[in-house]
């Protein structure tokens, strides 16, 4: 009699387990997460749209977020705050049609954000569609310049500015080390 009535109050003990290791445990995949952020983008456009991350950067508490509009192949960028644990808020958006050209394919904005003393960093987001972008010159208040490659296209370079940097030049090479303009 006692085998009889144990088999269901271990099914209900296993069923209560299952729920409460899934509710402390959510599925927070890099897969998932990206298909959040997707969404979210999506929703701050007035029109349908699908889009698609192609890079990632994450500076202090922020998760900067390059993408693409796939109807139109047009790229833009967006930033989101850390708010607690896996948990992100969108601060700011930048929509293609905002952004400052500076080459075939090639877009620029600046943005200015905390740093972990509480003090603004400058940034500058580079985006490209142009797929013959291979490096990016940095030179500071006349210094020594410093290179970023490209490996792909689209793509997302963030270049940090120090605040005290008074001229700030930068040149976009092609894949054969001619400037782009």
């Amino acid at each position: 009699m006692i085998k009889k009535n144990l088999l269901p109050i271990i099914l209900v003990i296993l069923v209560i387990a299952v729920i409460f290791v899934i509710a402390i445990n959510p599925f927070n995949s890099h897969t998932n997460i990206h298909e959040l952020i997707e969404k979210s983008l999506s929703e701050q456009y007035e029109e349908d749209i699908k889009i698609k991350i192609f890079e990632t950067y994450e500076v202090f508490n922020y998760k900067i977020i390059g993408f693409t509009i796939e109807e139109n192949e047009k790229c833009s960028f967006a930033v989101l705050e850390q708010d607690g644990d896996l948990k992100y808020k969108l601060i700011r958006l930048d929509k293609y049609e905002k952004l400052l050209k500076r080459g075939l394919d090639i877009y620029v904005q600046y943005i200015d954000l905390y740093n972990d003393n509480l003090e603004l960093d400058n940034y500058m987001i580079v985006l490209s569609m142009n797929a013959e972008l291979s490096k990016i010159e940095k030179s500071l208040n006349d210094g020594k310049p410093t290179y970023y490659n490209i490996a792909s296209s689209p793509s997302m370079t963030v270049l940090k500015f120090p605040m005290e940097a008074s001229e700030v030049q930068y040149i976009f090479y092609d894949r054969l080390g001619n400037e782009i303009r």
